[in-house]
Formats: C-alpha cells, structure tokens, sequence
C-alpha cells in the first residue's frame, strides 16, 4: 500500500514505513514526524495537529531521500534496528504550495525476551 500502516514489530528487528503519493507536481514535500508523548508543556519547535504535539524525525534515522517516478512521489522512513523508545505515533505529511495532507501509522515495539521471561 501507498499508506503507512500500523505495525507491530519485535525490537531490534528492521521495520519500513511507507509513505507515497501520486501526483503530477514533482515539487512537493513528504516529511516525516513523531508525535511527542507525555509532554505537557508546549514545545516551541512542535508541530500540532489536532490536539497532539509532533517533531520532525532526527536524520539519525534512515530517513530515505524522497523520490519521484511515474508520477509516484514516495519517502519510506526506514528502522534497520528499532528500538523500544521508537515506538510511538508516526505522521507522514505530504505537502504543495496549496495543502497539506496527512497519514497516521502507529508503531508498537514490543521486547521477545520478556515475554519469554513470563511464560516460566
């Protein structure tokens, strides 16, 4: 699919998130954000939709230069190892001089080795 979806995925292990657009405007911008969780104070560089708080995604990540062909625009936003503290809400925005649009993807990381730990 064209749309992030959301996943559930084993920590450490290499998790794609997609993101793309048809459109004949090559000029147009995907980015994307993480919603900031458990911050109650407003952050100044925070980005708001609705109600929630996001921050542009560190380039530490994969992020994937965006790319363009047969009027696909598409930036996957890719985790080679995830990590715990990755799990969380994710938007991809897709943007041109006229509007915005967003797509929501919630990431959920969960530990294999404790849920080992339980079953003893």
């Amino acid at each position: 699919g064209n749309d992030p979806q959301n996943t559930s995925i084993e920590n450490g292990k290499k998790i794609v998130l997609n993101c793309s657009v048809q459109t004949h405007n090559p000029t147009m911008k995907i980015e994307w954000l993480k919603r900031i969780d458990g911050q109650q104070s407003f952050r100044p560089d925070a980005l708001v939709f609705g109600s929630e708080q996001y921050e542009h995604i560190e380039q530490s990540h994969e992020l994937q230069s965006q790319q363009y062909s047969n009027e696909i625009l598409s930036k996957p936003l890719i985790f080679s190892s995830v990590s715990l503290k990755e799990a969380g809400q994710y938007i991809c925005l897709i943007q041109n001089d006229k509007a915005v649009n967003y797509k929501k993807a919630f990431v959920n990381v969960f530990d294999s080795r404790k849920g080992k730990k339980n079953d003893i």
